[in-house]
């Protein structure tokens, strides 16, 4: 004979079901608030954590019609935010985060 005991009680009895503790558990944040400085003044946007630096700044060029041949680099304080292939995720950035759109190269 084969006997089945099912697991019961209250939230009293098994806090692990409790509405404080179901009500407080919230998912990390998939996005990311960021506040560029650029040298067209500033720039607000959010962003998925999985998006690429690179994405970032070519969503700020085209936003903030810089130009398209210009060469720019993200920068977190003295952090420069590299490779530009890297998702923000992986830089642990805070949320928000104040970053500078930095003009690199022979025009700079």
């Amino acid at each position: 004979m084969l006997m089945v005991l099912i697991a019961s009680g209250s939230p009293v009895d098994r806090p692990e079901l409790s509405e404080t503790n179901m009500s407080t558990v919230h998912p990390p944040s998939k996005t990311i608030q960021l506040e560029i400085a650029t040298p067209k003044g500033p720039f607000k946007g959010e962003f998925s954590l999985t998006t690429k630096v690179s994405e970032v700044i070519d969503t700020v060029k085209n936003t903030l019609e810089l130009p398209k041949d210009a060469s720019f680099e993200l920068w977190y304080g003295d952090q420069r935010l590299a490779p530009e292939e890297r998702p923000l995720e992986s830089f642990h950035l805070p949320n928000p985060a104040k970053l500078t759109l930095v003009a690199t190269g022979s025009g700079v």
